[in-house]
Parts: structure tokens; C-alpha cells; sequence
């Protein structure tokens, strides 16, 4: 069985500096990094600059570049330019042109934005190890209880920066937000539901 690899953070600038690679047969295609890291899926965070609809497509820009986002899927996605949106998808060149062939998109609260710029400034302003992205994301239930026991020890919630830098992956807290554990109660702050 093929396992499921992991959706790398990144930003459109390196997604467009970087040497995309065809594989032969069953491989899978893959984005290389300047810095050497292999992408095969990948997560970005932007704002739409401009809607095809009639495409279901969308140029993104996340503040380092801007960059086609195609949906292939059926189920068409109603998003509009202004939207700020996350995209997790994999990398795909057709000819001289580079775009995104997106598996998940959905809006996304702008302070995410903000998050995710200062945790790609975090990674890059150190020096980056050579790693292979393909191994499946793993979030522990260690770090689900560590975030638990953050929020419900503090009264009007926590900052997601906070969060963050006590080691709770951003994976972790958008599922927890999406099944409805923990809420968004201003701007950057989460709070668990029933607190």
C-alpha cells in the first residue's frame, strides 16, 4: 500500500525558484528546493488576486510571488479575488508554465496569513537540512493534549503564535478547528468550545 505524503509548507517564491522533476513510470513528479528539499504535495496560504470561474482556477499570491491554482475535481469551489485561502496540492509544469494542481482549498481567516509568513521566516532564516518530504505527517496524541491542556488552562483562549511555538502543528490546529474542538474567538486566538 502506497502511503499518503505529507503536504509540505512553502512558500510560491520557492515553488517558482524551484527545479520541478518528471519521474519515470509509477514515481511520483516532485518540486526541488534551492535549499535541496524534495516536495511532493505542498500547503500554501494567499489571498486570490484574480478568479477564472469559468476555469475553477485562480491566481494566488502569498506576498513572495503569485501563482496559477487549478481545480480539477468536479466539485467546483466558490471563491472569489480577496479571498484568503489555504491550498494543499501538488506541483505540475505543463510546457513553460508552473501551477498548482490543488486537492484542498478553502478559505482561510487572514491572521493565518500572518502566522504562516512568520513561521516560513522562522525555517528560513536558519539553515535548512536536506530532507525528503515523502514520509507521512504524523501529529501525536501527546501534542493533542498538550494543546487541550494549553487552552483549558487559560480563560479567554490562547494565541495561535503561542501555539505554535510550543510545538502544536498548524495541521493540528485547523483540525481541530474544523471538527469543532477548539473555535476561533478573535483575531490569532483560539479557545476550546465549552470554556
Amino acid at each position: 500500500m502506497v502511503e499518503r505524503r505529507a503536504a509540505m509548507k512553502t512558500t510560491i517564491n520557492e515553488i517558482l525558484s524551484g527545479k520541478y522533476i518528471q519521474e519515470e513510470g509509477w514515481n511520483p513528479n516532485y518540486l526541488e528546493t534551492q535549499t535541496g528539499i524534495r516536495i511532493y504535495r505542498l500547503n500554501i496560504i494567499g489571498a486570490i488576486v484574480t478568479a477564472l470561474q469559468e476555469e475553477d482556477a485562480w491566481y494566488v499570491d502569498d506576498g513572495t510571488g503569485t501563482i496559477l491554482v487549478r481545480n480539477f475535481s468536479e466539485k467546483k469551489q466558490p471563491l472569489n479575488a480577496g479571498d484568503f485561502v489555504t491550498i494543499i496540492g501538488r506541483v505540475r509544469e505543463t510546457g513553460n508554465t508552473r501551477y498548482i494542481s490543488c486537492e484542498i482549498t478553502h478559505k482561510t481567516d487572514p491572521s493565518w496569513v500572518i502566522i504562516r509568513r512568520k513561521e516560513m521566516e522562522k525555517t528560513n532564516s536558519t539553515k535548512l537540512p536536506i530532507i525528503d518530504a515523502e514520509k507521512p505527517a504524523i501529529t501525536t496524541n501527546s501534542q493533542t493534549e498538550l494543546a487541550i491542556s494549553i487552552l483549558k488552562n487559560s480563560y479567554n483562549g490562547a494565541s495561535i503564535e503561542e501555539l505554535l511555538s510550543k510545538g502544536i502543528p498548524e495541521e493540528l490546529l485547523q483540525e481541530l478547528l474544523s471538527d469543532g474542538t477548539i473555535f476561533q474567538n478573535k483575531p490569532g486566538y483560539v479557545q476550546l468550545v465549552g470554556t
